[in-house]
């Protein structure tokens, strides 16, 4: 299963890291560290792995069964449903550790992405 972390440098984002390193429902996980553009590179390590971190839309172009953010409200408005209605089976479930939780029925009938969003 592939699961994007998205704000993998950041504290929040390094402890989301560790309790999928530490978890066992996520033994087989390929994680994918999401991080703004100048941490584009750097490496992370993850299980004794190093994992690049990458931009958001290389980490949906892979396709995550699983997304976790811990980006900040604005980032989170705009990536979310970018990863919630991404092509591919199953849909992305999106889980945000953020203050945006406001998604408008317009967007919901419009994008079909609201259920896959849990805050």
């Amino acid at each position: 299963m592939k699961v994007a972390v998205v704000g993998a440098t950041g504290m929040v984002g390094a402890v989301m890291l560790q309790v999928l390193a530490e978890s066992a429902l996520f033994s087989d996980c390929t994680v994918i560290p999401v991080a703004s553009e100048r941490s584009i590179g750097k490496k992370l390590v993850f299980k004794g792995q190093e994992l690049a971190v990458v931009s958001a839309v290389e980490a949906i172009k892979a396709k995550p069964v699983l997304a976790l953010f811990s980006a900040g409200a604005s980032l989170s408005k705009v990536l979310a449903p970018q990863f919630a209605i991404v092509q591919s089976l199953p849909t992305c479930e999106i889980l945000l550790n953020s203050s945006h939780v406001d998604i408008k029925p317009e967007e919901e009938s419009e994008g079909g992405y609201e259920r896959n969003i849990v805050s």
